[in-house]
Parts: structure tokens; C-alpha cells; sequence
């Protein structure tokens, strides 16, 4: 009653040395599509009026909360994917 439950171990948990390099891969390219999204979409819309130093923090922003958006996402749909 008190003792260990027996659980089974999932060797696709993700978790190990793999996991993390794929996930770092997976970050890096992330980065570099959401900095040049987010570089040509300001570039697109800078006028003369904007401030260089507000699009330089957008362009350091931006990307980063891109990530965590996309992150997020694909957790609630790996979430949803493996209760069924």
C-alpha cells in the first residue's frame, strides 16, 4: 500500500543527449526564421518617424517571444496528441 508503484518506462520520454540536441537544432532554426520574419516585417514598416533604438528592441524581442509562442503551442498539441 505504502511502498513504490511499478510504472513502465517510456524510452521515448524525452529525455537524454539526443533529446536536447534536437531540441537546441530545433531552437536555433527557430531563431533564425523568427529574426528574419521579424527583420523584414520591420523593415517593411519603418518609417522615419520610428526611433532606431524601439526597432533594434522589437528586433531582439520579438523572435524570443515568437519561440515561446511556438513552444507553447507545440506542447498543447503534443499535449492533446498523446491522450488519445
Amino acid at each position: 500500500m505504502f511502498g513504490r508503484k511499478k510504472t513502465s518506462i517510456d524510452h521515448n520520454s524525452g529525455t537524454g543527449c539526443g533529446y536536447v540536441l534536437w531540441v537546441g537544432f530545433g531552437l536555433v532554426v527557430l531563431l533564425l526564421m523568427n529574426g528574419l520574419l521579424v527583420r523584414a516585417f520591420l523593415m517593411r514598416n519603418t518609417d522615419d518617424l520610428m526611433d532606431i533604438r524601439l526597432a533594434q528592441t522589437l528586433q531582439f524581442i520579438m523572435p524570443l517571444a515568437l519561440i515561446a509562442l511556438e513552444f507553447w503551442i507545440f506542447d498543447r498539441i503534443t499535449r492533446n496528441w498523446r491522450r488519445k
